[in-house]
């Protein structure tokens, strides 16, 4: 196999292990994906969020960040592979449906770099945090855990709202829930 087949296989692994960290509910397995000098980074509109090393990027991201989401669903939808660089597309996709039957969804990318070693030296994602608060606004409060409801979404919100009055009104991180 060609290194840009491997890069496939690599992001196709990736995927499939996101899968099966949102089915155990622990996103740490995917850890081993990221070099040890990793920077994962998220821009959300409200705020950005970076953690450096594959120790961080648990602690932070895939463990802090992904409370209150347990009963989401993050599908992929799609990847692509250029160079040193992979682009998913994927849903931050609620519980339950509409009453049309559409998913209560907002959609997420994120921007994958190789390390010369075949794991991710950088992730970035990109997802509108003012339309995820306003989606879970919409939502039956009934499907929103109570750590997330009573906890995350508040200061989701006073995220939002520091973002609109401007980049000093929240200091540009995310606060410990």
């Amino acid at each position: 196999m060609g290194v840009h087949e491997d890069r496939m296989a690599t992001v196709a692994r990736f995927i499939e292990a996101n899968r099966e960290a949102e089915r155990r509910r622990d996103w740490t397995v995917l850890g081993e994906f990221y070099t040890d000098d990793a920077i994962y980074w998220y821009q959300t509109g409200a705020v950005e969020t970076r953690a450096q090393g594959p120790d961080e990027i648990c602690r932070l991201v895939l463990v802090r960040d992904q409370l209150g989401w347990f009963n989401w669903t993050f599908p992929f939808e799609g990847f692509a592979v250029n160079g040193d660089q992979a682009f998913t597309r994927w849903w931050n996709r609620g519980p339950g449906q509409r009453r049309d039957g559409s998913p209560w969804q907002v959609p997420g990318m994120s921007h994958l770099r190789f390390g010369p070693d075949g794991r991710f030296c950088e992730q970035m994602d990109l997802f509108d945090m003012g339309r995820l608060v306003q989606l879970m606004d919409e939502m039956p409060d009934e499907l929103l855990l109570p750590v997330m409801r009573d906890k995350q979404l508040p200061v989701m919100r006073k995220l939002c709202a520091g973002a609109i009055q401007g980049p000093s009104a929240n200091a540009g991180s995310v606060p410990d829930l």
